[in-house]
């Protein structure tokens, strides 16, 4: 284990002022190797934590030498105002790279600012479904429903039982990375309601979904303002709900 490994190994998990004094001498030495061992076993958090607590020089002599460890989770972690600033640092392969793993609703969040240069680089990276979704969210208008829609949800046709659900998850490996509701749908697809996996989870197989719905159910049109969704969100205790054209 290397001397930088042992000093780290009690407190590799929080940022500390130690920790963050160990990281700006290895900046200052230029020393790759050490800045991995110490950043790598952060957290995303932690790392924005970091970049928004340095000075502008020692930040931006970090991302020079560090950039491919900077990825999305960091960015989605950074305050607005920083995250340009350190998107505009990368280069434009490693945002590229950076984005590839976030959810929709995050690269267009960081996306939609960016110049047309940048923005046409962050697209190319992605696949080809997740392009076509990235660049329908950025054809609404902003602060409208459809911005802030994800496009990575989970359905389930309105006539299902619990353990039809239930086995078509178990045999998908493309699931969204975080969800809280199974939404219903008809044969054209219109949303009819929505199941927590709480309920999902705790009835028999042969439950029907429908019988297991929320009342809480509600649909957003794409084009809605954004002040509305967030009214509906607080007044109704939602977590989340369809977006619908």
């Amino acid at each position: 284990m290397s001397d930088t490994a042992e000093t780290i190994e009690g407190e590799k998990d929080q940022l500390t002022d130690r920790i963050v004094a160990m990281i700006l001498d290895a900046v200052e030495a230029r020393d790759t190797t050490a800045l991995d061992e110490i950043l790598s076993p952060l957290h995303a958090a932690d790392i924005a934590d970091l970049l928004e607590q340095i000075d502008d020089r020692d930040r931006r002599d970090l991302l020079r030498l560090w950039s491919h460890g900077v990825d999305g989770d960091v960015l989605s972690e950074l305050d607005e105002a920083l995250r340009e600033d350190v998107i505009a640092a990368l280069p434009a392969d490693a945002l590229a790279f950076a984005v590839r793993d976030l959810e929709s609703d995050d690269v267009v969040d960081l996306v939609e600012d960016m110049d047309s240069d940048r923005q046409e680089a962050v697209l190319d990276a992605l696949e080809a479904p997740d392009r076509v979704a990235v660049e329908t969210a950025l054809s609404y208008p902003e602060e409208s429903a459809g911005r802030l829609m994800q496009v990575e949800v989970v359905r389930a046709p309105v006539h299902w039982t619990v353990g039809e659900t239930i086995d078509y998850l178990r045999s998908h490996d493309d699931l969204p990375g975080q969800f809280y509701h199974v939404v219903l749908v008809d044969p054209r697809m219109k949303p009819e309601g929505y199941v927590a996996l709480g309920r999902l989870l705790g009835a028999p197989r042969a439950a029907r979904l429908t019988d297991l719905t929320e009342g809480s159910f509600r649909t957003f049109r794409v084009d809605q303002d954004e002040e509305d969704v967030a009214y509906a969100f607080n007044q109704y205790h939602l977590i989340s709900a369809p977006v619908v054209d």
